[in-house]
């Protein structure tokens, strides 16, 4: 599926703007910054980031409040930082994954499951965190922003994905790819929670995503492979 002219390029996804962030200017400072958000992160283990104070980052880093304040606005300007290091640990497994993969020599169908099994592969391993980055965006639209620019972004890559493996699509079917790989998406998602689509519907992970990877051929009309016929309303 993966042509080699199409790299998953990360500045494509997520800017390196952080507002509210003040930027360390020397290498002992960036090692308490780097603390303090390996801290943070340690502590973010399913609970609401709001339930997490500034004094226990500061005690679970050993830096003082001091120093956490010189290096951040406030608490917000850190979760933003670790919510765009989510969105970026996300990506970069994900992709590391995808690279090694020949993708071409795949059925459509195949392709899709391996894809799956990455994503949830990259979510499971921080799993905790990756609960309590979702329960952020609860109360802060700017991640939420955040996570869509990424997630659109996302979707056009993987149109391009698609176009290098089948051809050129018209708007219908890039639309229609791009919905498919929603619903697929927030269901993968939801598979990583404490209370997980899988216990809902009573199957394992790899018939979900045998199941997911059909619909999602369904949905689309892509063939299996790029020699058959493609399938779709012009």
């Amino acid at each position: 599926m993966i042509a080699g002219s199409v790299k998953l390029e990360r500045q494509n996804f997520i800017s390196d703007a952080r507002p509210g962030v003040r930027a360390p200017q020397q290498s002992r400072s960036e090692e308490t910054y780097d603390r303090i958000l390996d801290a943070a992160r340690s502590l973010c283990d399913g609970r609401a980031f709001t339930d997490i104070t500034v004094q226990q980052i500061c005690e679970q880093a050993d830096v003082s409040a001091s120093s956490f304040y010189a290096r951040f606005a406030n608490r917000d300007a850190l979760m933003s930082v670790l919510y765009v290091q989510h969105l970026d640990t996300m990506l970069a497994e994900t992709a590391e994954g995808m690279d090694g993969e020949d993708w071409t020599s795949m059925p459509l169908s195949e392709a899709m499951i391996r894809f799956a099994e990455l994503f949830l592969e990259a979510g499971r391993d921080i799993a905790p965190f990756v609960r309590s980055m979702q329960r952020i965006e609860d109360d802060h639209r700017s991640l939420v922003d955040k996570r869509i620019a990424y997630e659109r972004a996302s979707y056009d890559f993987m149109v391009l994905l698609f176009e290098s493996r089948y051809g050129e699509f018209d708007a219908a079917m890039k639309r229609r790819i791009k919905v498919a790989l929603s619903s697929l998406w927030a269901t993968l998602r939801s598979a990583l929670l404490p209370m997980s689509t899988l216990e809902a519907l009573g199957i394992s992970e790899t018939e979900l995503l045998r199941e997911l990877s059909h619909q999602f051929c369904v949905a689309t009309g892509l063939p299996e492979y790029p020699t058959d016929e493609v399938l779709r309303e012009q």
